[in-house]
Formats: structure tokens, sequence, C-alpha cells
């Protein structure tokens, strides 16, 4: 061959002769490989499509019958053909139109540029989109046209299938789930490659995923992107659905990465995108290997392969070449060949011109069949047929040795580069084809591959086309398990099913070599089993494990037995021996990743960065040579140990025997029986010790312990022993198989090391001590639970939380049937500590609870009242309120025994006030009452009326008196009322008052409230005092609560603890919410289950849920959690001994049942995150060390340095500062402020709890009301509240020992520092605010009317009138309307919105600062002076154009927090004088009505 030709992109060739190339104006490096060939008859013409869509017309030469001259004729071409008997030339562009060119002188055609048509496909234009045709093939007399989309269009006529001369016509040949991979023609007939697409409401790992859920106790969404989104809008989830699948078939389809796709991801999504890719996978598998060949034509005479001669007008299915996985057809005039992926080729037609075979006799060949290679001494591998094309009458063959043939000459050889692929691949239209041919002509790619690689290739199509024969026996046994029932046959169920999955895996293996080796790239990672061999290698130990399993119980000769009795049809062809042929179909599988192997361990010669693929299948080859091998010792095992029943119990398909004391002695220590008085068996998943009783101790359950050179200790959760070996090498023989059992049974791989910890299930037995019979799932650690836990009792009570060294302590959740649900903290397995308690009668307890009693500070809610208070051993004792939800009435004060005893106050529905000593639930003695229409009375009394000596004021109005003005102590207590007062022996109710004995003083003058009001109630230090026991408690534990109380002369020990208490009070806390917001895991597990299902959310269906075990809620929450719980156990489930014990030996369910052990990967933090918070460490362990090192350390290092006085972020709320610690500095104070900005608000402080607790008690005592509230009640909350936030300081003081008792003055600055200056700007929240604000407007509500009507008035007045009303001179006005005064207005606004008094003493200032401005301002222009008796004016033009509601209400409490000396400065100066000039402007204002000045 010349040297020119030799750099073409292709050689043609005619009859066998290689033709010369001369082209036209087209560059050698222009020139691209050929992908369609077509001659035109009678004619020396020859059209030729290229790989970049360019259409070019080769025609003979005149000088040289060897020669072509190619000229480019059309680019943007996709598909030509030519129609011999219509002369018409079809080309289809790449904008989807059909042109159409008839050649009038086919023995001289030529082609003209301009006198191409457009065929029309819809005249009508009835499709919106349009009609995009792809593909055209022309039979003599009739032309099929293929859509984009996939439908078939028609014109000319092939007899009774299609008839359309003018306009092409729509046909339905095929299904709607059926895709058109190619379509040749001959003469009269036409060949159709047809796909079938996987079901789609099939999950092809659908098996695998209900297995999984057994074992994991987890789930798996279609897509990996329902792991991650979650969206309300369903039409955004099937979008966002689709997109991420959509991105997941290009990477799965993209050689950007060595790594598999699997591989990159974090372990959350991991297994979600493993089962999407091995999805993607098996369909692709799937599409490849369930193909379809069909046929139709206008004649038949073995041309539609059916087998006869009969004329047929529909569509034929061949079906000897279904699901063979047929890749591509090609046809000639008068015959048809089929190649399949495993490299055989089916032909079939008329023998005219011997196309077919050289047997002249041979007229036609009229059902497919397999053409063999008649050089017989090629080796299996080579014999492959690799390319075929047809001409008109020749069939051209590519064979495995290089050689292409056509007939008896040989045109060309691949020389020593690999032979790959078949004709062209229908299946990948962007594959170029090796061979085309046309007529006489033959068209040859020229392509280099890697021959080097051809031997795992062929060894592959090998292995296909024996899976593909040894389908027939899986067949079989499939339609036998649909006609029986044995169980036998159904567990072959799963060995089925992975056999066809393994099939479709290969095809794709096939499929990605094709690719490798045809497409212009060498990246290995396109190869399936390289790119995503996690996925491939899964799918290989599923089916070793299914056929294990069987095989380790004899099940194949089981089931070939009951196969012989049922049928007489052999599994395999021509054999009969069905137990020898069920174990080879089955094992086939096994030789195909060999091969995988073999081909990695040749590429990372050249390509080391695919060691870690090499390294995981040779890692998967090496594990399933165990298998095999415990599988084989098993089998051996059982039938050894036929008649020994005991032994006998444990077989299962799943369990394997990896050593037995029979081989390797092994006896009790302490013991004098002899080693073959015990056998000890250690299965795959329990150890087991078989003497006069049985004893059995779960793997996953179990630790081991070196004692010495011949003695091994065993832990299990209810016995631990030790064992004696004869020898050293004996011991570790059986540590090192016992440990390695372990490993396996926890899912770990052998080179990990075994911790202490683990987290797994187990059932102890009936007579353990602590838990009979409980079904346990959590932490371990050497044998006792520690950590997280899930606990099932058999009355039906359920526990999830934490577990420490074996005791329910810490916080937790229990479920209770017929009683209710709690959660909080746990001590000895009792309620210990703060909790909430739902009960089955709608009652909820939230508050501290003491050997599984309320006892301390709690909420009880019922459908009857509601109590806030001290609780003692279930009963309301101390003090607390209780609000009657029947009557209406509030109750404060002391308890006993569940009822009032003690001081106390009760106001009712109606408003009446009562006061004093309760006895046995009843007001008894001297006490005071208040009632609704301002009369009251003092003396002996009860909640119904008088009943002894006492006064009654009955008040007519208001005293003549001046009142006294807001600055005047308490002057809602001291306004005095004129009326008539009985004295004497008073009885009856309060509605009419019995006079035993007395007299009447008419029109007396009396303060309109008892003087001795207050006098009465409990005192402000008892109240809530269990709350801050408790608080303290809860953050220091009961000992140090109770030593703390004591007065410690090392106040830097103290100090240590406390910090050190509250840095794992927060972490502790930190670690329960990080657990809770691991419910939202794509995995239903039991963590979730209990957080979604069993949550404290649901109170108000509470009652509507009963607990009985029969019934819903309990019911659903057992079941749900027990088949979660079973898949746990019962495939990894530790279980006692006498529950391995119980069943049936000759039951079959004991070999076949769900009681077998399996897989389950309980160490592995990213499978357990669903199941448990992280943190299954000791409480204080390993998981919380390096959270708390920093804090602990610091703790050791107060009172040594303190050179950081600053506090910087939210983050060091656990370090201890250094600052406030010995001395009080201005920066220090700055610093404690700062801290405790950021502790009240930090949810996991427990400053915040301790703030959220004291809202709760201040809400439901002052701020609760169904009616109106007393003003009584006002001075005695802000008592309270000062009470309450003195014993807040006395704990941050605590904490800050610098921080002096009562208060302080700092020098510099002199600043007080005190309770109130330090804690009201943040303890003093728009919650407490609000509540005292409430009291306080009712108290003022007189004055404040008045101040409304007024701020009514004025609101109508113009500036100038108001202005004049107020006796403001005309001068002033300027000053009003300037923008300073404007912004005044605007800043004293601002004051119904500040809660700190210092926040609204500065406000306050800022106003009288801005009237100061305006006034400047306008002074330096008018002159006009601004005395002392001018601000007034002023002011109260601003208090009247401010309009703040309730503004008495507003000062009379801010006039109680500021009393005292925490004010003493601000008082005293500046903001003093301008905070009494604003309340002298309120009282000026409510004086008189502002329309009678």
């Amino acid at each position: 061959m010349s040297e020119e030709s030799s750099e073409e992109a292709f050689i043609i060739y005619r009859e066998g002769v290689a033709q010369h190339l001369q082209w036209t104006t087209v560059p050698p490096l222009e020139r691209q490989p050929a992908v369609r060939l077509c001659a035109i008859d009678n004619s020396d013409l020859l059209l030729l499509l290229t790989a970049d869509g360019s259409l070019y017309i080769a025609k003979k030469s005149t000088h040289s019958n060897n020669t072509l001259h190619l000229e480019l004729h059309r680019p943007n071409i996709v598909d030509v053909a030519y129609c011999r008997q219509l002369t018409q030339l079809f080309i289809v562009t790449a904008e989807g139109e059909v042109l159409v060119q008839t050649l009038k002188n086919t023995s001289n055609a030529d082609l003209c540029k301009d006198n191409w048509q457009t065929l029309s496909f819809d005249p009508l234009e009835l499709c919106e989109e349009g009609i995009c045709i792809e593909r055209v093939c022309c039979a003599a007399r009739g032309v099929i046209f293929v859509t984009r989309s996939g439908e078939l269009y028609a014109m000319g006529s092939c007899g009774d299938v299609f008839h359309a001369e003018v306009q092409p016509k729509h046909l339905r040949l095929i299904g709607e789930k059926k895709d058109i991979l190619d379509l040749v023609a001959g003469d009269e007939f036409f060949v159709l490659l047809l796909q079938q697409n996987y079901p789609a409401d099939e999950d092809p790992l659908e098996i695998f995923i209900n297995k999984r859920q057994l074992n994991y106790a987890s789930s798996s969404n279609n897509s990996p992107a329902s792991a991650r989104t979650r969206t309300s809008n369903p039409l955004e989830a099937e979008h966002s659905s689709r997109e991420d699948a959509a991105d997941k078939k290009v990477e799965l389809n993209s050689n950007s990465s060595v790594r598999s796709y699997s591989s990159s991801k974090s372990s959350h999504t991991q297994q979600d995108d493993l089962d999407y890719n091995l999805r993607e996978i098996l369909k692709q598998g799937y599409s490849l290997v369930q193909t379809q060949v069909c046929t139709f034509g206008s004649e038949n005479g073995g041309l539609l392969g059916t087998g006869d001669h009969i004329k047929r007008s529909t569509v034929n299915y061949l079906q000897k070449l279904e699901s063979l996985g047929v890749c591509s057809v090609a046809a000639g005039r008068e015959h048809s060949v089929a190649r399949t992926l495993d490299g055989r080729l089916f032909h079939w037609g008329r023998n005219s011109q011997l196309q077919l075979n050289n047997q002249k006799e041979l007229s036609d060949i009229s059902s497919p069949t397999e053409l063999k290679l008649d050089k017989i001494e090629l080796e299996v591998t080579q014999r492959n047929i690799l390319n075929a094309c047809c001409g008109d009458f020749q069939t051209v063959l590519l064979s495995a040795r290089g050689e292409i043939q056509l007939k008896e000459q040989q045109l060309s050889s691949f020389e020593q580069h690999l032979l790959t692929l078949n004709m062209r691949d229908a299946t990948d239209r962007k594959t170029i084809p090796l061979l085309l041919a046309s007529a006489s002509y033959t068209l040859q790619n020229r392509r280099k591959f890697q021959r080097q690689f051809h031997a795992y290739y062929t060894g592959l199509q090998q292995q296909l086309k024996v899976l593909l024969v040894y389908r027939h026996g899986i067949q079989m046994i499939e339609l036998f398990q649909q006609k029986s029932t044995a169980l036998v046959l159904r567990q072959l169920r799963l060995i089925c099913q992975c056999y066809h999955k393994l099939l479709y895996l290969i095809a794709c293996t096939l499929r990605s070599f094709e690719n490798f080796y045809r497409c212009d790239f060498t990246n290995p990672t396109e190869l399936a089993f390289v790119k995503n061999y996690r996925e491939c290698i899964e799918l290989f130990t599923q089916y070793t494990k299914a056929y294990c399993d069987l095989y380790s119980v004899d099940g194949f000769t089981e089931a070939s037995k009951l196969y012989s009795q049922l049928s007489s049809v052999p599994l395999l062809p021509g054999q009969w021996e069905h137990n020898v042929d069920l174990v080879r179909i089955c094992q086939q599988p096994f030789q195909v990743f060999p091969h995988y192997v073999q081909f990695l361990e040749q590429l990372i010669k050249s390509r080391p960065e695919y060691t870690e693929h090499h390294f995981a299948w040779d890692s998967f080859a090496r594990q399933h040579r165990i298998d095999m091998e415990l599988a084989e010792n098993t089998l051996e095992f059982w039938q050894c140990n036929e008649r020994n029943t005991k032994i006998r119990h444990f077989r299962r398909k799943q369990r394997r025997v990896v050593l037995t004391s029979t081989t390797v002695p092994l006896k009790l220590a302490h013991t004098t029986m002899s080693m073959s008085s015990n056998t000890f068996i250690l299965f795959s998943d329990c150890f087991c010790q078989v003497s006069g009783q049985l004893h059995t101790y779960p793997l996953v359950t179990l630790w081991l312990k070196m004692e010495n050179d011949t003695a091994l200790r065993i832990i299990t959760p209810e016995r631990t022993f030790t064992l004696l070996a004869r020898t050293h090498y004996d011991k570790k023989l059986w540590f090192d198989q016992i440990e390695s059992a372990v490993k396996a049974a926890l899912g770990r791989s052998s080179d990990a090391k075994l911790s202490s910890m683990r987290t797994t299930a187990y059932v102890f037995s009936r007579s353990h001590a602590k838990y009979p019979a409980v079904h346990a799932y959590g932490s371990w650690r050497d044998g006792v639970l520690h950590g997280n836990g899930y606990l099932e009792y058999p009355d039906g009570r359920v526990y999830f939380g934490q577990i420490r060294n074996g005791e329910i302590e810490g916080y937790g959740k229990m479920v209770i049937p017929s009683v209710g649900l709690y959660e909080g903290h746990f001590k000895a397995g009792k309620f210990h500590g703060h909790g909430t308690y739902e009960l089955k009668n709608n009652d909820v307890y939230e508050g501290h609870f003491r050997e599984g009693l309320f006892h301390g500070h709690g909420t009880l809610r019922s459908n009857f009242f509601i109590y806030v208070g001290e609780f003692q051993a279930n009963s309301k004792c101390g003090y607390g309120i209780m609000d009657d939800m029947s009557t209406g009435d509030k109750y404060m004060g002391m308890f006993a025994d569940n009822k009032r005893v003690g001081a106390g106050i009760c106001i009712t529905m109606k408003g009446n006030y009562f006061e004093g000593f309760f006895s046995n639930d009843e007001l008894a003695g001297t006490g005071i009452a208040v009632l609704e229409n301002d009369l009251y009375y003092e003396g002996e009394l009860s909640l119904h009326g008088p009943i002894g000596k006492g006064t009654y004021y009955m008040p007519t109005g208001a005293a003549d008196v001046e009142e006294p003005d807001i600055n005047e102590g308490d002057s809602f207590a001291n306004r005095q009322m004129t009326g008539n007062v009985l004295s004497g022996q008073l009885g009856g109710s309060w509605k009419e008052v019995r006079i035993i004995t007395g007299t009447m003083t008419m029109t007396r003058n009396f303060p309109k409230y008892p003087k001795s009001i207050g006098a009465l109630v409990v005192d402000n230090s008892r109240k809530w005092r269990s709350l801050f026991e408790n608080f303290e408690e809860d953050v220091l534990g009961s000992a140090a609560a109770n030593n703390n109380k004591k007065k410690s002369n090392d106040s830097v020990n103290s100090t240590k603890t406390l910090w050190n208490r509250i840095a794992v009070y927060m972490q502790s806390y930190r670690e329960r919410e990080r657990s809770l917001e691991q419910q939202n895991s794509a995995y239903q597990s039991t963590r979730s289950y209990f957080g979604k299902n069993i949550s404290l959310g649901y109170s108000s269906s509470f009652d509507k849920l009963s607990l009985k075990s029969t019934n819903s809620f309990f019911a659903t929450a057992k079941s749900n959690i027990l088949d979660l719980s079973s898949s746990l156990t019962d495939s990894r489930r530790s279980q006692s001994q006498e529950l391995l014990y119980e069943s049936d030996v000759n039951d079959v369910d004991s070999v076949w049942g769900p009681q077998s052990l399996t897989h389950y990967n309980s160490e592995d933090n990213s499978s357990i995150s669903g199941l448990f918070s992280a943190q299954i460490n000791n409480w204080l362990g390993d998981g919380n060390a390096a959270s708390l090192r920093s804090s602990l350390e610091s703790v050791d290092n107060i009172g040594e340095s303190y050179n950081n006085n600053s506090f910087s972020t939210q983050h060091d709320l656990e370090i201890v500062p250094s600052f406030g610690m010995t001395t009080l500095t201005e920066q220090d104070v700055s610093a404690i402020k700062d801290y405790l900005q950021q502790a009240f608000k930090d949810s996991y402080h427990p400053l915040h709890e301790l703030n959220r607790r004291i809202a709760n008690c201040f809400y439901n005592s002052y701020g609760c009301w169904k009616m109106k509230p007393t003003p009584i009640l006002a001075k005695q909350a802000m008592l309270e509240w000062e009470s309450i936030s003195k014993r807040v300081y006395r704990f941050v003081q605590k904490m800050f020992p610098a921080l002096p008792d009562e208060y302080c003055v700092i020098e510099n600055t002199r600043e007080v520092v005190s309770h109130i200056t330090l804690l009201y700007p943040i303890v003093l929240s728009e919650g407490i605010y609000s509540t005292l604000f409430v009291l306080y407007a009712n108290k003022c509500s007189v004055k404040d009317e008045m101040y409304r009507q007024n701020l009514i008035y004025a609101e109508k007045l113009k500036d100038e009138e108001l202005a004049a009303c107020l006796g403001l001179e005309s001068s002033f006005l300027p000053i009003v309307q300037h923008a300073c005064y404007a912004e005044a207005i605007q800043t004293f606004k601002q004051i119904q919105e500040k809660y700190s008094p210092k926040a609204m003493l500065t406000v306050i200032e800022q106003c009288i600062q801005q009237i100061t401005d305006a006034h400047k301002t306008v002074a330096s222009v008018n002159s006009v002076i601004l005395a002392a008796d001018g601000m007034m004016p002023l002011t109260l033009f601003l208090v009247l154009r401010a309009a703040v509601p309730h503004l008495g209400a507003e000062l009379a409490l801010l006039d109680d927090l500021t009393r005292g000396t925490n004010f003493q400065f601000e008082m005293n100066g500046i903001t003093g004088y301008c905070y009494t000039t604003l309340k002298a402007a309120y009282e000026h204002i409510t004086a008189v009505p502002l329309n009678k000045l």
C-alpha cells in the first residue's frame, strides 16, 4: 500500500481491490472517518458521509480503474440513503430536515446542489415542535424515516405493511416502551433492532434495599438528591430530582475522575449515591441484553427470519434473537446478519449468490442461525466475529485474527493492533464503524487499538456467552418458584435475581470495553468496573453471600432433588444431573471478576493511579475465596454433626463455622473437666459452648482479652469467663480467629483495631437481675451498656437515652404503656432531675423529680388546674401558685399535702382579693378581703364571707383631701376614701353580710386599701426557693449543691468547681442538641423515630392516643420500633442463650428463617448517625474530653493569670474568664456585662435555662389572668421581682467572686454595681417587664384615663392653639416647630420600647437635651432665654405631642425600679432633673382636663 494512502482515514475497496483516493480541496488533517457508504446502482457514483457531517461524492476516475475522485457536496448531514426503484436519493440534515433528489439517469448519475427538495412530514403543521428526522433507510420500493423521538414515518410501499406514494405516512409498528437502536433494509424487507427499557414501576435494587432495610434499619430513595433536598412543593421536588438525576448521568458517563463516583461523596450520602449508580448500571445492562430484532417486508422466502416462507403483513419478532444482547444488524439485498455483545453472528435470508454459505445446494436460511468460522484451529476466544457488514450480495467479516474476509479473499489486516467492537454499535451513535459496505464497495476505517487488553475483552465475551446459555436453568428455577410453595425454591429467588443483575453488569462491562477501545480516549475510568467499582463489588458481594448461604446448608442439593420431582426438563440442554448443573450454573458468575483483577494488575504497571481500584477488587477476590472456603467447611461440619441435635439446632443458612475445639482443643479455666467434656464452636455470629448445658455468646457483644500464654478471657453482657488452650500457638489461633470473627460481625475491616466501645443490640435473658428479657440496643463498653441506648422492656416500656455503666442515668425518654411519656433526666433507672412527664389523662408535669416522684420545683398542667410551685413526693408542698380552670380563681401561697395550708392570697374570677392563712384548703382566721366594688374587710373571714370579729369598710367616694403626687411614696395605697365602717361580729356571705353584733360609723375617712395589706403574704425570700435549689443541683450536682450552701473558705476551689460544672452542663446540652439535629437524616432509625414520633410536641392530641399496647399509640410506636429493632436484632441481634435455644430443631425455618444473623456495620459512625447521637463515649470521656480540655485547663489557672480582662465571643462562655475573680475595675464590669449578655441568650448556658424558668413562674403568678388583675398585686410583684433578681445575682456572684454582696461604686466612673444595674438590663426582658407593666397600668388607670382624654383633645389642636392652652408664650413657638424638637418627640416615643431603667432614663435625658438644643438654635436668632420655668411648658408640649400610651404606668414602674442607692448618682444629677421635670409634666397634664383651661 502506498505511503500516501497510508495517511488516509479509511480505505475503500472495490471488488476486493483497494482504491486510490484523490481529494478535491480537502486537506489531509480534515479528513474524518466514514460513518455511511451509499453506492448508486449501475453507476460509478459513490456517496460518502464522514463523522463531521460532510457528504462527499466519489466518482471513478476516467484514467484509472482503481482511482476515486472525492469532492465535498454538502456539510451538516447526518444520514444518506438511496432508494433503488424510486431512483431517489435522501439525505437528512443536522436540523432534522429530509432533502430528496430524483436521479433521472442512473447510468450516468450526477448530483446537483440546487435540485434538492425538502420533504414535508407535517404539511398541516399539527405538531407544534415540528418533526425532526435523524435516520433514513431505503429498501427497493420503500423508505423508512426515524425521528429523534423514535417515531417511524414511511414513504413508498412495502407490501401490505405500508403504502404512501405521495406523502410520508406515520407508522405505529412497535410498542411505546421500546426504543429503536438501528434500522437496515434489503430489497423487499426491513430489519429493526429494538431496545427494551427497564420497567418504570420496578426498582432493580428492590430486593437489595429490602434486605438492607432489614439489616441496617435504613432506607434509600430513588435518587440521592431526595436524601439531601427537602422541599414542600412536589413540583419543585420532581424538578430537582430530574435535574439531579441528569447531573448524575453526566457524571456517570464522564471521564473526569479516576476515583469512583461514590468514593468522592460524604458518608451520609455515599450509600444513596452507590444505589443510584448501581441502578443506572443495571438499567443500561438491561437495555443492552433485553434487545429484540423484528422484521417486516413485502414477501418472505426466508428473508424475514421467521423459519418459514409464509408471507406476513405485520411486524415479526424473531424469538431466537430475543434477549441475546444483539447490538447491531446489517442487511444485503437478500440477506441479514445480527451481531451480539458476546461476539456471535447470526444470519438468515437467501443464498442466491452464496452470500450466506458456499453450499450451492442451500437456497436459503429462513431462521437466524449462528455463523461458525471454518478455521477451527483458532482458540475459542479468537473465534468471535468482531465486525460484520453487508454489501448487496456479500458479507464482510472482521475476524478475531484481524482479517477482513470477503468470501475467500482477505482484503486487509489490522496487523498487531487490538481488534474490537462489532459493526457500528447502534447503542452509541457516536461510535465510528470499522467496516462499511454498499454494492461492490467495502470501506475500512483505519483505527489502532491496544492489543495487550484483547484477551480480557474476549474472555468477558466468552463469560457472557456462557451466562446467557446458563440463564435457561435460572429461568426454569424461576418458573417453578411461581408454581411451587416450597421454601427451598423460594430461597433461590435472591440468587436468581442476582444472576440477572450480574448478567446486566457484564453487558455494561463489554459496552465500556468497546467505548474504551473504539472512542478517541485512553482513560480506563470509563470502564464500568473501574469507575463504579464499589457498585460492582457490592453486587458481587451480595451474590457471593446468597450463594454461600445456600451452599453451606446444602441448599442446592435439596433444591435439585425437589426440581427433579417436579420436572423432567433438564436445567441445561443435554444434561440430566440437576445438582451438578445447578451448582455449575450458580458458580459461573464467579468466573467473571478474575478478569477484572487481571486487567487491573496489568493496568497499574503503567497507570499507578488505579491502585485503589485494583486493591478493592483484589481484596474482594481474597474475601471471596475465604467465604467459599468457609461455606465448604460449614457444609462438612453440618454433615458430620447431622445426628447431634444440640449442634444441629444452630444450623442457619447465614451462619458459618469458623473454628471448633475438636480441631483446636480448648477448655474452661478453674474446672477439673477435660477438654473433651466441653465443645466450643466459633460461628460467624456467635461463640457456643456445648456440654451438659448450651451457652451461646453473640459475637457483636463479645469482648476478648489476653490473660497469659494459654488463657483467654471472654466478656459478655451476662457472663465473664476464662478459657485455656493447650499451647501458646493454640491460644493465639483462637484469639486471632475470635477477633477476626468479631470484626466481621461488627462490619469492621480485618486490619482495624477493636476498641472497648461499640454499638450493637442484645436481648437479655429472663434471669438477668437488672434487665430481664429486655431488648437493648446502644453503646457498650466491655460488656456493659454505656452511652446512648434503646431499651424495650417485656412490660411494654421503651427507653431511649443515656446509660452510664449499665444504669439508666442521664438524659433520655421513656414510654410507659397506659401511663404516659417521660423526657428528662434519670438516675439509677428512675426519673431524677429536670424532666417532662406527659400522662395519659392529659396531665403534663414539667419540673424536678427525685427517685421517680415529683419533688422540687415544677409545673403541673391538667384539665382542671395549673400548678406552678414546690412538690414533695408527688404532693404539692411548699410555695406555689394554682389557677383553678373551672372557677377561674388564682391562689398564691403555701401548700401541704396537696392542700392550701399557710399564708397565701386568693384572687377570684370576679376580682375579689383575699389574704390570710389557709388551713385544710380553706381560708380561716384573721385576714383581709378586698372586694370588686371597692369594699374591703379586715378580720376573721373565709372565702365565702366574714365569720367573726372584723371591720367592714364601705366607701361612698373619694375623700375631699389633697391628692399626693406621684413622687410621694405609694400614692395608690395612701389614697383616702370616705364612707361607712361596720365593726363587730359579722357573718353571712360577701353579697349579704349578716350583723350579729356591731356598730356602724357613718361618713368616715379611711385608706382606699387596708394598711396591713401584704403583711400576711408569703415572704419573698421563701418564694421559689426550690426553683433555685433545683437549678443549682442541675448545674452543680446534688452533692456539690448541698456543700455549696455551706460557707467555704476556699473560694478559688469553689469557683473552679462551679465553672467546671458550667462547662460540663453546656457540653452535655450541646451534644443533646446535636443529637436532635440528626433527626433529619434520610435513615429511619431508632433515634429518629423517637425524635419524630415520640416527642413532646403532640400533647394536644395526646388524649386521643391510648398508651395501651393493644391500641394505637403504643401499638404504632412498638410496631415501628420493633420492626426497626428486629431488623437490627434479627440481622445482628445479640440474644441470650435461652432465646437462641428456644426454637424447634426440626423446624425448617430454623435454617431459612429470619432469626439468622447477618452483617451490620455497628461501629461505623456513618451508619449509626441516624440511630443515635455521636456521643457514645463516656459522659466525660473521649467524646467530651477535647471540647472540655480548654475549659478545665483554664479552671486550673484561676488566680494565677488575669492578663486578659475582656470577653470576646459567645464561644468563650465555657472558658473561665480572668475578669471579675479578685478585683473589680471598670474593664472587669464591662466584661462581666458582655459575658452575662451572651450567657442569658445562649440556649446551652445554665443562666438561660434559669431565666426561662423564672419567666415562667413570674408570668404564671402575675401575667396569666382571665379577668382584669387587681392593682394590689403591683407592689407585691415588684418586691418579688427584686427578691428574684437578688438570688440570681448571688449565683452570678459565685461565678465572679469580685462582685459586691450589695453594691459598690467604681471610683473612676462613679458607676454603681449591684444586682439592679448588672442584671436588670439583661434579665428584665420584654416578658417580665410586660407582666409588671400590666399591673402598674391597672394601678394608674385613673390618672392614665385623664391623660388619655387630654391626649385626644390635644391631638385636635394646632401647635399655636395647644401652646396657648398650655400658657406657652408665642416666642417659644419656633422652638416647638424646630427639627430638633421634632427629634425629641420621636426619641420620647422610644421609651415604650425600653425595658431597663437605665435605658428609659437615657431616653428621657436625650429628650430634654434635644429640647435644649432646639432652644439654643432658636435663641441664637431670636434671643429667647430658656429659664427653668420655661422648660415645663416645653415638656408638657412634648408629652402631649409624643402621646406615649399609659405614660403614668411607665413612670410609676420606672420610679419603683430606680428607688434606692443604685441610681443615686443619676438621680442627683442632670438625669434626675430631667426625670423630675417629666413627672411634673405628667402630673400637670392629669390634674385638670385641657378643655377646661
